[in-house]
């Protein structure tokens, strides 16, 4: 039923995923090794649920294996149980279990992890004055600080963003916010709330995974309780709260205008049974959360910093996987580079999340993740954080600047030969650096963009009660080509202020925009500054009305200048 009209990738706005199940080759390990070589999967057990008890508690010998139930387990005591079958659970202290093949700390070039349940003091830690001022975990929040922790985010800044993979193990205890704003992790409420619900389903002829809109959040619940998987992103509210703090701790904010999203993505992954999802990276940033369950992630350095795109080499969409290498071979990535990691690669490091677990790793960053235990489904949610890139930001500056030069507006002809096209079109290319070199920094980054906690989108300048300071008549100020100021077509009374500008399928939309409510008496000295072609000069003595109060007109042109729009500092 789904080999003909069902895709088996789901290809979204931002992200491409190719998914399948775990073969029995894989996930079936039934050789006995020794006991130096001894692994969960070798008895039945997923990684990092099988421990060895390190002394004597209770009924439990020390070298006594045990199952570990870290759903009910703390950073102070754990829940395990024998491997008999009549096996009941014991609560032990931490200290007297050790979980097999499975790091309890690391501190390497790709991977910091820190193990909060086993190693409460970090002793592997190298920058003990780099560690948050406080020692117990914090709440998981909106925001990259409880995130990060135990590292403060200036650490984080400067030591691990976008430059290795950071993990830390704790417990459930930190989920207690993110439970409260996710229906207490109910996966049916969830599913029942969700703004976009993806179905995972295994073709019957070839074992491959099947990827469906779900039409209904019915359809959605019946799946998962029949024993299928799901992604489904939360309410549009709750991403933007979580993801617009992200990005403003990042510094990437700014372009929340553009295609209407707030700098990425919340997904939820409600995992049913075994699961595999093969190597592959992508281009956003990515911090994860464990739920419920476990997951086994596997991580490498990949070919490229800071890609311009995914690379899903098992997806069914092979257009677009050769679409994405030719995009990396562009970047500088060589054919071999953009080959999946062998699994003995020495450069991979693994690790086991647990619910409680956070991990934040770079785009770009090589990951496999493995669902081995088939009785406890897993959960878990990705902030996945995508932001404009430098190269944005002056495609962005040009097209306003373009949009001024009517030569640049024209539409080639190429019937007059090679020759005088090639020469025409290097001579509008020459007009581009006296432009740009032109500009000033504020016109090219105006204070509006760094002000971010402050920074409104919306302004009524008779309700503006801020007090800034006036400029002097002898102030001349100058109409910058790159940001946009222009009154609503449909409200009068509302202007808008556009910095930058970016195509997409359906039109220009501006990378950064305020509107700005305009009384009555106001309106034709704003539609006055709306006219204003590009370079071209204006005062504060020009500006003035008669039946206009200094004060409106002076908070008009602040804003003005805030934004970009007038400029103060800039000789041509």
């Amino acid at each position: 039923v789904f080999e003909n009209n069902i895709s088996e990738t789901f290809s979204g706005s931002r992200f491409r995923f190719g998914f399948e199940a775990i073969p029995a080759s894989e996930s079936d390990d039934k050789a006995t090794p020794d006991l130096a070589a001894l692994s969960g999967a070798a008895l039945g057990i997923p990684y990092g649920l099988l421990g060895v008890m390190q002394e004597d508690v209770s009924e439990l010998r020390r070298q006594q294996f045990v199952r570990i139930d870290w759903e009910r387990s703390s950073w102070a005591q754990l829940h395990v149980s024998c491997l008999s079958k009549e096996s009941r659970s014991y609560s032990v202290p931490t200290h007297a279990v050790a979980v097999v093949n499975e790091p309890k700390s690391l501190y390497d070039d790709v991977l910091w992890l820190f193990d909060y349940t086993f190693d409460s003091q970090f002793a592997a830690f190298s920058l003990p004055s780099e560690l948050h001022y406080v020692q117990t975990p914090l709440t998981i929040e909106t925001g990259c600080p409880s995130l990060v922790w135990p590292l403060n985010f200036d650490t984080f800044r400067r030591n691990v963003y976008n430059q290795r993979a950071f993990i830390v193990h704790s417990s459930k205890d930190r989920l207690r916010v993110l439970a409260g704003d996710l229906h207490d992790f109910d996966v049916e409420t969830m599913i029942a709330n969700a703004s976009r619900t993806v179905l995972w389903m295994a073709d019957q002829k070839r074992g491959q995974m099947q990827y469906i809109d779900s039409e209904s959040a019915a359809m959605a619940q019946v799946c998962y309780r029949a024993g299928h998987s799901l992604y489904f992103n939360p309410d549009q509210e709750t991403q933007r709260r979580y993801i617009s703090a992200i990005c403003e701790d990042l510094g990437m904010d700014f372009t929340a205008a553009i295609d209407g999203g707030c700098g990425g993505d919340m997904e939820i992954f409600a995992v049913a049974g075994k699961h595999l999802t093969p190597w592959h990276f992508d281009a956003q940033h990515n911090f994860t959360v464990q739920i419920r369950g476990t997951k086994r992630w596997s991580l490498r350095r990949g070919p490229l910093r800071d890609p311009l795109t995914n690379l899903h080499l098992h997806s069914s969409n092979t257009e677009s996987v050769a679409d994405d290498a030719r995009t990396h071979g562009a970047c500088g990535a060589s054919p071999d580079s953009l080959q999946a990691p062998s699994d003995d690669d020495p450069e991979i490091r693994t690790v086991t999340l647990r619910p409680g677990s956070v991990m934040y790793f770079p785009a770009g960053f090589w990951h496999k993740v493995e669902q081995q235990d088939a009785d406890s489904p897993s959960l878990s949610i990705n902030f996945s954080i995508d932001g404009t890139r430098w190269m944005d930001l002056l495609k962005n500056r040009l097209l306003p600047m373009l949009f001024t030069d009517p030569r640049w507006r024209e539409r080639p002809d190429m019937t007059c030969g090679p020759k005088q096209s090639r020469a025409h079109f290097k001579a509008l290319l020459e007009t581009i650096p006296s432009a740009v070199s032109a500009m000033c920094d504020s016109e090219l980054l105006p204070d509006g963009m760094f002000q971010q906690a402050g920074r409104v989108s919306s302004i009524d300048l008779c309700r503006d009660s801020h007090d800034f300071p006036p400029f002097e008549e002898s102030v001349v100020f100058q109409r910058s080509p790159v940001v946009i100021f222009c009154p609503n077509p449909t409200d009068i009374s509302v202007f808008t202020i556009s910095i930058g500008l970016a195509k997409f399928a359906d039109g220009y939309k501006p990378e950064s925009l305020v509107s700005i409510a305009v009384p009555h008496l106001l309106a034709r000295v704003a539609r006055h500054l709306a006219s204003l072609p590009p370079w071209s000069t204006t005062s504060i003595v020009e500006l003035r009305h008669a039946d206009v109060d200094d004060v409106l007109i002076q908070r008009l042109i602040h804003h003005l200048v805030h934004n970009g729009y007038l400029l103060t500092d800039c000789a041509r």
